[in-house]
Formats: structure tokens, sequence, C-alpha cells
């Protein structure tokens, strides 16, 4: 299935005008139609817009653009589709450009990296006897930094963690503490009415729930 815009080549990088709008100087007014793309990542349920612009895209292909982590390689997982612009809608973004063969591969190789250093620092969690459980570990697409995920029930000394990690990978290493919540949203589940939590498909902020709502 292709997405029909003007043709481009597969390997030829994607030039908008604007890679990103800020409120500033937007090329974008109050009301103008714009047309997006939806685009997923690899560990996350949900997808995100991109402006289309004018280039052909495959249903399933893969292109290289900015997530919540810099940019990495996700794949098209929607048609095109018509909103109007709002100032909230800002920063509105556009693919970086289309995944070479060398991307797709580094995104392999990360993957490998990434299930390695999830056992090195399980180890090193049993090491330091944190109470903490690591979720998932993410290396950006430059391979310069690393980022491990983790959920806890209160604030964790991890400086040793830290240090040690460091050591052993050689790189950046940043640890970043989430909630339950936020890995449900990111790998996605179903509630106890049957259907996708809200969290994971179409919630942006979850709010607080305190313990008087649910009595």
């Amino acid at each position: 299935m292709t997405i029909e815009t003007n043709t481009s080549s597969d390997q030829q990088p994607i030039n908008e005008n604007i890679k990103k709008s800020d409120g500033s100087g937007s090329r974008f007014r109050d009301g103008q139609e714009l047309t997006f793309i939806r685009v997923r990542f690899p560990g996350n349920s949900k997808s995100f817009p991109f402006l289309l612009g004018s280039h052909t895209f495959k249903y399933g292909q893969k292109v290289l653009a900015q997530s919540d982590r810099g940019l990495a390689v996700g794949y098209i997982n929607s048609f095109p589709y018509k909103k109007s612009f709002e100032k909230e809608m800002l920063p509105v973004l556009t693919i970086a450009r289309f995944a070479t063969k060398d991307d797709i591969k580094q995104q392999e190789e990360n993957m490998f990296k990434e299930k390695k250093a999830e056992l090195d620092c399980n180890e090193l969690i049993e090491k330091y006897k944190l109470d903490m459980t690591l979720t998932h570990v993410e290396f950006m697409q430059n391979g310069k930094k690393v980022v491990f995920y983790f959920t806890a029930p209160a604030r964790v000394d991890f400086r040793g963690l830290v240090k040690d990690l460091v050591g052993v990978l050689k790189i950046r290493v940043e640890l970043r503490q989430i909630s339950v919540r936020d890995r449900t949203a990111a790998i996605g589940a179903l509630g106890v009415c049957g259907l996708q939590t809200c969290c994971s498909s179409f919630l942006q902020d979850y709010g607080h729930v305190n313990i008087k709502m649910p009595k």
C-alpha cells in the first residue's frame, strides 16, 4: 500500500523548510489545514504525528524521525489525514529522512547492546541491593548515550550503580525513574473494560489519583 504524494527517492533526505515550529515565527496560521502522517517507534505503543510534506511513503516503511529520546528509526503506521492547525499542536515536526540500511543496521546493533546492558545493570542492582526494578534500556541512535528506565517505590541512591555502568559501557549513562503507568503507556495493555488502556492509546496527561477518588 502506497501513500500517494509527490514522488521522491527512498534514499533522498527530506528537506522541509522548517523541521520544527516553535511559537515565534511559525509559518502556520490558526485554522490552516495541514496533512499529517503518524510514525510509531519500537518499544512504544503510541504513534506520533509528523507533517507529511510532498513525499511518497509506504505503509510500514522505516524512516528516521525525532522521537522523545532523539532521532530514532520508526515506521509509518497510518494513512495521511488532515487537521486544522492550532498553536497547542506546536512543535510541528517533520520526518528527517527515509531510513537507510545503515540506520536499520545501527538500530539492530543497539537492540543487541540494550539486551546486554540490561543484564549488566540487573547484576549491579543486585550487587548494591537497590530497591528498584529495571524496565527497559535505550541506546540513542548516535550510540553516544544510553538511558536506563526503572520504577521504584521511593528515591534511589544510584550513584555507585551509575559509576559502575559507565566503567562497563564506556559511554554516557542516564538513569530515569518512571511510574508504572508510564511503562504501561509505552508497551500497551488491556484495561478491566477489555479495551486498550487509555494511557497507551489517547491520553496525553494522566493527572493524579488520590485515595479519596477510588473510595
